[in-house]
């Protein structure tokens, strides 16, 4: 089901849905603005074009009328007053087979969060996840630029760039022993811990090679969580098995990058790697390579020439991986 990113306008076609509001409680509010007044929604209201669908201890369905609006609204949107600090979402099924949803955002008790807007587009209308506080300050410029996924891990992770980098990439090694550990949370986490370090550092999309596989990229607007899993889906489906050597893929992925690039590798195996030999080689390239363990090792990882230009860190040592637990340890060596 596509997740619309804060602010992204998407045309509807259909003229029937179903809004599920996840996180209601029964104590909480929806509240439905529209021609400047703000409307506590239920069984009692009498807008024509919104109707109760049902209502759990959990969640409140709406049925979404569209073409029952009439012709002087331009629009209306969908609050939610908070009577208990938890995670809201919504959920749009069309009729047929036009479905959207977004991701859950923390609501603290007694604030109000626009959460949904509809609006129309010519002949037609159109929805846009609003996740703002009702009077809430504007974002300072600083915050605005980063997408609401990414924002606060970005700023943290503007202290791992020590201001050389210019382009973040990311390697996945691909073979019988990551395989199976490929959508794992600690995966997961780093990678999007990945992505927050590429948007810090101004990067418009973070490219993922898989080993010898293939590669794709995940623009900023977008989770990485869910480009990874469907390239895993490849993977399977494909019955990929390569006999390269990973420490090959990853000199020739290093071959690549531009001067200021950066190879963040995450790795399980790296035998018979070429610390002196890779050194020389980002030195040539005025390039960088971070290594990630994504699998325990003893002790800390082995010390790979003091150079800035490879490093290596722990990941999987972590005691409670995070995204932003990840950032933090790139950045201890900073």
């Amino acid at each position: 089901m596509p997740v619309l990113a804060l602010n992204q306008q998407q045309p509807l076609v259909e003229t029937q849905f179903v809004a599920t509001f996840t996180g209601l409680a029964l104590d909480d509010s929806l509240v439905v603005s529209v021609a400047g007044e703000d409307i506590v929604f239920g069984e009692a209201s009498t807008l024509p074009f919104l109707r109760v669908h049902s209502r759990t201890s959990a969640e409140l369905r709406v049925l979404v009328l569209t073409d029952l609006v009439p012709a002087e609204l331009e629009g209306f949107s969908f609050q939610v007053r908070a009577a208990s600090t938890a995670d809201r979402a919504w959920i749009l099924n069309g009729s047929s087979n036009e479905n959207y949803q977004n991701y859950g955002i923390r609501v603290e008790a007694g604030k109000t969060l626009e959460l949904l807007e509809f609006g129309r587009l010519g002949g037609g209308w159109f929805i846009r996840t609003k996740n703002q506080a009702i009077g809430e300050q504007p974002l300072s410029p600083e915050h605005s630029r980063f997408p609401e996924h990414l924002r606060e891990l970005a700023l943290a992770a503007r202290g791992v760039n020590t201001g050389a980098w210019s382009q973040v990439h990311a390697f996945v090694e691909v073979n019988e022993v990551s395989m199976p550990h490929l959508s794992s949370q600690l995966y997961l986490d780093t990678l999007a811990a990945t992505q927050a370090i590429a948007a810090s550092t101004k990067v418009p999309s973070l490219t993922i090679t898989y080993g010898a596989f293939g590669e794709v990229a995940v623009p900023v607007e977008n989770r990485v969580d869910e480009a990874h899993r469907a390239q895993l889906k490849t993977l399977a489906a494909d019955g990929y098995s390569s006999g390269k050597p990973s420490v090959e893929q990853l000199r020739g992925r290093v071959e690549q990058l531009a001067p200021g690039g950066v190879l963040m590798a995450l790795v399980t195996t790296i035998g018979g790697f070429d610390k002196e030999g890779m050194l020389e080689l980002l030195e040539k390239r005025d390039a960088h390579l971070i290594l990630l363990a994504m699998r325990s090792v003893f002790g800390s990882v082995p010390a790979l020439g003091g150079s800035e230009r490879l490093q290596g860190f722990a990941v999987a040592n972590l005691d409670s991986p995070t995204p932003r637990s990840v950032v933090d340890l790139l950045r201890s060596k900073n």
